[in-house]
């Protein structure tokens, strides 16, 4: 994947294309480290009611797409260690890609090398081309 030094503004040319690679070995002991430190977190966890995210913001989404349903009040603090999780990961995942090209600051191509790197957040390339096309 470029790392949008051609494509402009930090961002790849393309937000697609070839499939996911497989993560040097190195990189993949990194992310397998972070999964084991997440786990024995919630494995450890007695009070999901301290969060990162803010609560409000993510009963707000929930609200905005149930499509009329009535949701739990275990809901939001679930999908809230999701979210963070989630943020995390990616973060990791963009954190090596800035290194890979000798860089200690995550850029915008960062994200996008990261998202195409997993076949997890392949779903998130048209959402991707959206934001850059809305943006451009």
């Amino acid at each position: 994947m470029s790392s949008g030094s051609k494509g402009g503004a930090g961002r790849p040319q393309e937000l697609h294309g070839s499939p996911p690679t497989p993560l040097p070995s190195l990189q993949q002991q990194e992310l397998d480290e972070f999964w084991r430190k997440v786990v024995g977190e919630i494995e450890n966890t007695v009070n999901f009611n301290n969060h990162t995210i803010p609560m409000s913001s993510v009963v707000e989404i929930i609200r905005e797409h149930q499509g009329g349903l009535m949701i739990s009040s275990e809901t939001p603090p679930v999908v809230a260690k999701v979210l963070e999780i989630f943020v995390q990961e990616l973060t990791v995942r963009a954190s090596m890609c800035a290194k890979s090209h000798g860089r200690s600051s995550i850029l915008g191509s960062d994200i996008y090398e990261a998202i195409n790197s997993g076949e997890s957040y392949v779903c998130l390339n048209n959402v991707l081309r959206r934001a850059v096309t809305n943006h451009d």
